[in-house]
C-alpha cells in the first residue's frame, strides 16, 4: 500500500527529471482559466492560483516546453502553447467540463 502523498512525491519526481529531460518546465500552483484549438496544436492560459498562493501545498499543474510559454499581461498569467491539453485536474475538472467530457 502506497499512500497519497508518497505516490504524489513519485510522480512530482519522475516528472520533473522528464521535464528538464526534454526542455521543458514543470509549473505549481496555476490554473487553465481557458484554452482554444488552434492549428498544430492548442493555446492555453493559466493563472496563478489563489488557493495556491494561500497554501504551502503546490501541486503540478502544466508541463510546458520554454518556447512554448509566453508572459502575460502579468506576472500571475501565461499562455502555453502545446501540442495537447490533458483533463488531468481531478474529480472536478473544468477542463474536462469546458469540452463536455
Amino acid at each position: 500500500h502506497v499512500s497519497q502523498p508518497g505516490l504524489e512525491a513519485v510522480l512530482k519526481a519522475e516528472a520533473e527529471m522528464r521535464a528538464a529531460s526534454v526542455g521543458s518546465r514543470l509549473l505549481f500552483g496555476y490554473e487553465c482559466h481557458s484554452f482554444r484549438q488552434e492549428e498544430g496544436g492548442v493555446r492555453a492560459e493559466i493563472r496563478r492560483s489563489v488557493r495556491s498562493v494561500a497554501s504551502s501545498i503546490r501541486t503540478p499543474t502544466h508541463m510546458a516546453h520554454e518556447d512554448g510559454l509566453r508572459e502575460g499581461g502579468s506576472s500571475d498569467t501565461m499562455q502555453i502553447d502545446a501540442s495537447v491539453l490533458l483533463a488531468c485536474d481531478g474529480a472536478h475538472s473544468s477542463v474536462r467540463e469546458r469540452l463536455g467530457v
